[in-house]
């Protein structure tokens, strides 16, 4: 078997994804252990025993077992690498202190610099806890906070919070996310809260100090700010000083992969190595020095640029393949792709929900699996000869017809390595992002045949700085090379329909369509080879395969109608948890309309918790209206009134800081299904039940913590209906 580990990489990631969904509550961890003993037990006794000594029934129970085993590990590395929960009386202290060392490089925004630190001990005012974790700290951005550098300790006396989860229908979760990355709190630190204390010095943070002035040196070139942006991009994968029109541009035209060091970067780089050290042949153990300086070289890559999930994929990959070359093997390049998988996940099992881990090892898979089928599409061997030589191997005396052929070859291999790359994350680009781009082709085949250049240029003017006029050269070289993929992309993004977006894709879909993707690859991968002399006569495509092809399509294809069925006819509204805003959102069919009910509210507020609701019903149109300034009906059986929003038979009495004296002045009894209030307004429920009548009170996420729990105490004593909008969204339909 040429890929034995790749079986053994999918149970192992359904144990993964099975231990995340449990949680930590129950102990299945222990569970799991005892089951890989146990099965190691049964394996043991099997092989010693008579009863299971034919050769028809070993290797079943043998490779079920070892599936088993690796599901079982799977399952046992996510519970043990699970971030334990901080205790609850830290997270209730109004303030800790604590000592914590610099995890990964601080991130510099335009008022906040953002760092993970690794934090030992905890000391509230009269208790010391031991709690190893991970912080993410947003401190205030000065002079102290921009000069923080990975490794430096130090003392912090703030409040820690613990993120908030997805609140919103249809809501990123970065909740989740932090999790997944070992974060279990945040603070927000002001500058009087910390002070550096000393620097612990290691491998990784000389890397770290590495980088900065790797950064400071691109910083001080000749370049224009978006062209340092994009240096700083490719070669150490600081997407911070990116300009956002840029990351626009390479978006659109579907390149946004160059702006992140990935695999093709580390390509590039071995490529680069192997020529500059292929002087290094011919003598005693040239193929061995040549091998371990590639290693050393792509390796330091990976540390300089932060060791990015799919930079260590590459480099992991990279390994084994020379390794394997040093030893005289030829190893599996997909058997490669599934032992760093395995190695990774094994690592750090939470990077599969990575969603750059999860990108990479698509492409690189789709990759390995489709592009040698679809560059087999066309013969080029058997056009390259004639068909009286085609048996003697003879080339034909028209050289440039074979010339023309081999640029045809590398033209067509460089589009099916796109479009097979394309073909295997679509399902999660869409799923992720909603968008695709639809000239991929184009740029990739431009820009990208550039980009092994651009990173030659690049290297040349940041270690030769020294050298002023081949770092000046160099330089300029960068800067043109620049302006050409400039107007290039300017040129693809500014074609019609560029990027497609926002397109609405769900999970289901994204299953449909991934698993044609795969069905495909299978079915290619038993065609003949046309680029052989001879043909090959191909496998039977079973007819199952042929009924999967067909009918997977037509099944997403019935699933989107009802979707879209199912749009059309959406009737709901919603107000959003938000400490920002309050507002209520009317949904009628592909149509929304915001009702913003405070009056210095901005809409742009609550775009964090809207998009994805948005998208997800596949709104076209919104339109937004505040009810205090708005006297006339603006959307389908919709009434604004003073103080009450009405839509069908659901009325909702808002009030909030600015409008509740001239409500309590007001003479008239108003009666409404649902009371909001926000913005902290003074009052209690017992003296609101006497201006109106209201079945369930809503208390607004904007409310101060004091005010909702003071209403929440009166409403429990009252024996009023309430609902807490911090906790979540309400949703009617």
């Amino acid at each position: 078997m040429k890929t034995p580990l790749l079986p053994l990489l999918l149970p192992f990631m359904l144990g993964i994804l099975i231990a995340n969904g449990i949680g930590a509550n129950w102990s299945g961890w222990m569970a799991a252990l005892g089951a890989l003993t146990t099965v190691g037990l049964l394996l043991f006794q099997w092989r010693t025993d008579k009863a299971y000594s034919s050769h028809s029934s070993r290797f079943p129970l043998f490779e079920a077992c070892l599936l088993f085993i690796f599901f079982s590990l799977g399952f046992s590395l996510t519970q043990i690498h699970r971030p334990e929960p901080l205790p609850k009386a830290i997270l209730n202290e109004p303030s800790v202190l604590m000592e914590a060392e610099v995890a990964e490089m601080p991130k510099l925004g335009d008022s906040r610099v953002k760092f993970v630190a690794k934090v030992q001990h905890f000391k509230t005012h009269d208790t010391l806890f031991s709690s190893p974790c991970k912080i993410l700290f947003l401190a205030e951005k000065d002079s102290v906070a921009s000069s923080l550098h990975q490794g430096d300790k130090l003392l912090i006396y703030s409040r820690l919070l613990q993120p908030q989860k997805a609140t919103n229908p249809h809501q990123f979760d970065y909740h989740d996310y932090l999790y997944h990355k070992g974060i279990v709190a945040q603070s927000f630190l002001a500058p009087y809260a910390y002070r550096v204390i000393g620097h612990q010095s290691s491998f990784l943070s000389r890397i770290s100090s590495l980088r900065d002035h790797t950064l400071e040196g691109l910083r001080q070139s000749d370049l224009s700010p978006s062209q340092r942006g994009i240096a700083e991009a490719l070669l150490l994968g600081w997407k911070n000083d990116v300009d956002p029109s840029t990351t626009a541009q390479f978006r659109n035209a579907g390149i946004t992969h160059l702006l992140c060091v990935s695999g093709l970067h580390v390509g590039i780089v071995a490529a680069l190595l192997g020529a500059c050290l292929s002087w290094i042949r011919g003598r005693r153990y040239s193929h061995l020095i040549k091998g371990i300086l590639q290693l050393a070289g792509v390796w330091f890559f990976v540390f300089l640029t932060g060791m990015a999930p799919s930079t260590m994929r590459a480099a992991i990959m990279f390994s084994f393949i020379i390794m394997g070359h040093l030893l005289h093997l030829r190893p599996s390049t997909l058997n490669s792709v599934a032992a760093s998988a395995l190695l990774l996940l094994t690592i750090n099992p939470f990077l599969l929900f990575d969603v750059g881990f999860q990108l990479s090892y698509a492409a690189v898979a789709g990759i390995i699996l489709l592009t040698p089928d679809m560059n087999a599409l066309f013969p080029w061997n058997r056009w390259r000869y004639s068909p009286s030589q085609r048996h003697e191997l003879v080339p034909t005396d028209r050289r440039w017809k074979r010339w023309s052929l081999n640029a045809l070859e590398k033209i067509w291999s460089l589009i099916c390595v796109t479009t097979a790359a394309q073909l295997a994350t679509m399902p999660l680009v869409v799923l992720y992002f909603h968008q695709f781009p639809l000239y991929f082709i184009i740029a990739n085949l431009t820009v990208i045949p550039l980009a092994g250049i651009l990173m030659g240029t690049l290297l040349i003017m940041v270690f030769f700085r020294w050298w002023h006029w081949l770092s000046a050269l160099s330089t300029w070289l960068f800067s043109v090379e620049l302006q050409g993929i400039d107007r290039i992309t300017n040129w693809i993004s500014n074609l019609p329909h560029a990027l497609l977006s926002p397109l609405y894709f769900d999970g289901k879909m994204a299953l449909i369509l991934g698993l044609w993707v795969c069905l495909l690859g299978w079915v290619l991968s038993r065609k003949g080879s046309p680029r052989l002399l001879i043909p090959q006569p191909p496998l039977p495509t079973p007819r199952w395969a042929i009924i999967g092809l067909i009918a997977l399509p037509l099944l997403l294809a019935a699933y989107g109608l009802a979707t879209g069925l199912r749009q059309n006819a959406q009737q709901e509204w919603i107000i959003y948890s938000s400490t920002k805003a309050t507002a209520i959102e009317i949904i009628s069919q592909r149509e929304s309309l915001l009702v913003l009910t405070d009056s210095p509210t901005n809409a742009s507020d609550l775009s964090y918790e809207r998009e994805e609701n948005l998208i997800h019903h596949d709104i076209r149109k919104t339109r937004i209206v505040n009810f205090l300034s708005s006297k006339e009906d603006t959307f389908e059986e919709l009434r604004l009134k003073p103080y009450t929003v009405q839509w069908k038979s659901n009325r909702i009495l808002c009030l909030d800081r600015n409008n509740i004296k001239p409500f309590v002045a007001q003479s008239e009894h108003i009666e409404a299904d649902y009371l909001l209030l926000s913005q902290s307004p003074y009052i209690g429920v017992d003296q609101l039940r006497h201006h109106c009548s209201f079945d369930t009170l809503l208390i607004a996420a904007q409310n101060s913590p004091r005010y909702r729990q003071a209403w929440i105490r009166e409403c429990n004593q009252l024996e009023v209906p309430y609902i807490d909008l911090s906790k979540g969204a309400l949703v009617r339909r």
